[in-house]
């Protein structure tokens, strides 16, 4: 219901004290769920999945 306001998801990032978890929409009806340590730059691993659709 908020997607048409806001637009579809990207990606969901949770930084903990020693890792990140980034959860991204793969298709309709999967997900993709990573994680790294916590010195990583996330952003790289966000790039490099999207630029595979």
């Amino acid at each position: 219901m908020l997607e048409r306001k806001l637009g579809a998801c990207k990606y969901v990032l949770a930084e903990y004290g020693n890792v990140k978890r980034i959860t991204m929409p793969a298709g309709r009806n999967h997900l993709l769920y990573i994680t790294t340590s916590g010195s990583f730059d996330h952003n790289k691993v966000v790039r490099k999945v999207r630029s595979f659709r």
